[in-house]
């Protein structure tokens, strides 16, 4: 089991999410180097062991899968996303849940939700690493928010439709 906990003093991870229609992925440049991982479907959410504060979210995210709506992300703070897990040496991996979280694109601003868009205000929403928003209830990740700034005109590019 993985807990998170948002630093909303705690710095935000600078540089830029961009999505690869070629290889069905996010990316994050320039690319930290991590010793774990906490995944959601095929997203990473990279950090390093020794203090847990997540750096970015990489990995496959199919847009085929992608449901459209008119949804952005809720009010955010900038800060930082921390880990909370017994870090053990064989295993770096840490499946947030077994089943598939919904992805939802909103093709008018860019925002991508990959989880639960909230409603409500009973949750934290930290950007932790640039366009990057991650939604803490209870210490529990509900969904991460990430704005590729490159995907329009990918998705123009290549006569994508969703």
């Amino acid at each position: 089991m993985i807990n998170f906990k948002v630093d909303f003093n705690g710095r935000c991870n600078e540089g830029k999410p961009y999505y690869d229609v070629q290889s069905y992925s996010f990316d994050f440049k320039p690319r930290s180097s991590y010793e774990a991982m906490a995944r959601i479907n095929y997203l990473e959410l990279g950090f390093n062991s020794y203090n847990g504060r997540i750096l970015h979210a990489i990995g496959l995210c199919a847009y085929h899968s992608w449901v459209k709506t008119e949804k952005n992300p809720p009010a955010y703070k900038r800060g930082s996303l921390i880990a909370e897990a017994k870090i053990k040496r064989e295993l770096k991996v840490y499946d947030i849940e077994s089943e598939d979280w919904p992805v939802q694109f909103n093709p008018v601003t860019g925002w991508i939700c990959i989880g639960t868009p909230y409603e409500n205000n009973e949750f934290e929403a930290v950007e932790f690493a640039t366009d990057t928003i991650a939604i803490i209830k209870n210490k529990n990740l509900k969904a991460v928010w990430i704005k590729p700034r490159n995907l329009i005109h990918e998705f123009l590019a290549n006569d994508i439709k969703i």
